[in-house]
């Protein structure tokens, strides 16, 4: 398939409908468009419910411990803005209250899980958020009565801590609902990979104690910019477009500070699946020529200078690069002690933000100078505002690209092959 470059004003003309689309969608509290996704941002109704939940299941106090069971779109959001806060730190020391994802079905998962279960004092202690908008993930739903079934040998009935985020009538959601188990609703036309700011992500985030008024309202902050035409979500797409055109079809998510990974994986998920397609929304066709996407990896600086930095500098020019950073040069200073002298003392008088932001403008500078195309994003501080400002950038960034290719960010039809051959191979 051909893709075409186009000038910034017939790329304007070419998203002025599906600005429109969305705009209009996020006044939309009914959710009947996949765009509507938006409406969760500004939605009251919602936001008290969920704080209703979190009233009943923290009346004597947060709980120790989160488990949040789902998978892809169902956790990557709340993992992402967990890990970015507080996450990072965990092989370091050890918090006094956490975050436990189950999304993987594997002992490296499910051993640690049952060693933390032994730990658990009183029923208070957990709550359980089950997230899956179909209700039938095989996943989510092996995880969900692993944790449940272990947690029961303990507690005997853990129902009371369980809160199931699905939508209405789905296999799961008939279950809660027969056993009385606390659940909130998904609307049918919610792609999950798009559902960072709705219950999927809100319920666990609220039940740990994050302020989410925080995290939407700077969702709500930067909406108007990313929906326009002067934002960086619109520059960044007509020009990763125009690069794609040229052959460059690796999409670099560089993040110069190693708090920001999950959030990488979480954005290498909407660029991956919205855009990974072989049919256009007016033409289908199995012709290899024919399939468009871009290959979303996620970087981490400055480890991965040692890592990639040789290839992306003199192997195929095939890689386009987003860098992303944190502004300042917070931290320490690295000292200047006796047991080692190795450094000069200009540099150990520098702080630990300093020494990285000297190595990303260096790495910057390498790119320039090699011709490789690049954006800087630089983030004013790790926050829930600030979290939440950058997921909208990254969302409207795929959809305007989806709209340039003519494609449906929303669907993954490919991902259900997969779905329904492993549940025929477990029948059998």
């Amino acid at each position: 398939m051909t893709v075409s470059v186009p000038s910034i004003d017939s790329a304007k003309d070419a998203l002025s409908s599906r600005i429109q689309e969305i705009a209009s969608a996020s006044k939309d509290f009914s959710y009947k468009s996949p765009e509507s996704f938006s409406a969760f941002i500004f939605d009251e109704k919602i936001l008290e419910e969920i704080k209703d939940i979190v009233a009943k299941k923290t009346q004597n106090g947060l709980p120790k411990v989160v488990f949040v069971v789902g998978i892809g779109g169902a956790n990557l959001a709340s993992k992402a803005v967990y890990d970015a806060i507080l996450g990072h730190g965990e092989a370091v020391y050890d918090l006094p209250r956490k975050m436990v994802f189950l999304d993987a079905l594997d002992v490296g998962v499910t051993e640690p899980v049952l060693l933390l279960v032994n730990t658990i004092k009183s029923i208070d202690d957990f709550v359980i958020v089950i997230v899956s908008k179909s209700g039938e993930t095989l996943e989510v739903m092996a995880n969900a009565e692993f944790l449940t079934y272990h947690l029961e040998q303990k507690f005997k009935n853990v129902s009371d801590r369980v809160v199931v985020v699905s939508r209405e009538g789905s296999p799961l959601w008939n279950e809660s609902s027969e056993k009385n188990i606390e659940r909130i609703s998904l609307p049918e036309n919610l792609s999950d990979r798009f559902s960072a700011f709705s219950p999927t992500t809100l319920v666990p985030l609220a039940l740990y104690g994050f302020l989410i008024d925080e995290f939407l309202s700077g969702a709500r902050d930067a909406f108007d910019s990313a929906l326009g035409v002067d934002g960086i979500s619109f520059q960044n797409a007509v020009a990763i477009d125009e690069h794609y055109a040229n052959g460059m079809n690796i999409y670099d998510l560089f993040f110069f500070t190693p708090r920001l990974e999950t959030l990488g994986k979480w954005q290498k998920q909407i660029v991956a699946e919205s855009l990974g397609k072989d049919e256009t929304l007016d033409k289908e066709s199995d012709e290899e020529e024919d399939r468009l996407g871009l290959v979303p990896v996620v970087s981490i600086g400055s480890t991965d200078l040692h890592s990639s930095l040789q290839l992306v500098l003199a192997g195929p020019r095939n890689r386009v690069t987003t860098f992303v950073s944190v502004e300042g040069g917070e931290g320490e200073e690295m000292g200047d002690g006796e047991t080692l002298d190795v450094i000069e003392k200009s540099i150990s008088k520098k702080s630990v933000g300093e020494l990285n932001q000297t190595l990303l403008a260096s790495a910057q500078e390498s790119y320039f100078k090699n011709n490789l195309p690049f954006a800087d994003i630089v983030l004013p501080d790790v926050t829930l505002r600030i979290l939440g400002e950058y997921m909208i950038y990254a969302m409207f960034e795929v959809l305007y690209i989806g709209a340039l290719w003519n494609v449906n960010v929303f669907d993954q039809p490919n991902v259900e092959e997969y779905k329904k051959r492993a549940n025929e191979m477990l029948e059998n």
